[in-house]
């Protein structure tokens, strides 16, 4: 029952972290922070009903300096006194990290080829997202309880850039997207050439539309790399 609920919640938290980015709070906490720790929550229980392998020494010291980390960054704001919202703020970004180390606690010995395939579609999809957008002359789109538009004009207008971000708020981190995306098409991508190459070449296009030099070259070195 346990493991029925984390595996659904697992495909569920990809959606919303790699795909459709939705904010609970405008611009604090995301969707996928509360399922993620949702899961988390579930993974401790599953491992208290049937119990943990042993772990390796190098890995119990990996985990004791993630969840070091974790913890100088949840405890910094609350020493600095700097207020709820960045305290919600810090739990946004140690969720990541620690469901991390759960999932591979927890994904231990199964075969992960079909989640692997699942999180390669909706990276493509994410990317497919952006274009569309493009198309419609918007650079930005934030989903939550403020909806947020901005056009490509008000991005020229403000940095000077005929760039997009899609579903993402920087064009930063929209590069790093693209290349997921496209480590994770050429890895896991269709056996057919032609849906391949075609999925290669609207990454390469969307990319190009971030007006971001570096993805562009970075998606070139992982590409020829690949080959």
């Amino acid at each position: 029952m346990i493991k029925n609920i984390i595996d659904k919640l697992i495909y569920l938290y990809f959606f919303f972290s790699l795909f459709l980015i939705v904010t609970i709070k405008y611009e604090d906490l995301y969707l996928s922070t509360i399922i993620g720790f949702i899961i988390i929550v579930f993974i401790l229980l599953h491992k208290f009903r049937y119990g943990i392998n042993r772990d390796s020494v190098k890995y119990v010291i990996f985990k004791i300096l993630v969840y070091s980390f974790c913890l100088y960054i949840i405890m910094l704001p609350i020493i600095e006194n700097s207020g709820i919202k960045f305290i919600v703020y810090s739990f946004n970004k140690i969720i990541p990290l620690i469901l991390m180390i759960q999932l591979i606690d927890y994904f231990k010995g199964k075969n992960l080829q079909a989640l692997k395939k699942y999180c390669s579609n909706l990276f493509f999809a994410g990317v497919v997202v952006a274009l569309i957008l493009f198309i419609f002359k918007i650079a930005y789109l934030q989903i939550g309880l403020k909806f947020e538009k901005i056009s490509i004009y008000q991005n020229m207008s403000t940095f000077s850039e005929y760039r997009i971000s899609g579903l993402l708020s920087h064009k930063s981190r929209f590069g790093l997207y693209c290349i997921l995306t496209m480590m994770m098409n050429l890895k896991y991508a269709n056996s057919k050439k032609v849906y391949r190459l075609i999925k290669i070449l609207i990454i390469f296009i969307t990319s190009f539309m971030s007006d971001s030099l570096t993805t562009f070259l970075a998606l070139i070195v992982v590409f020829a790399l690949n080959y």
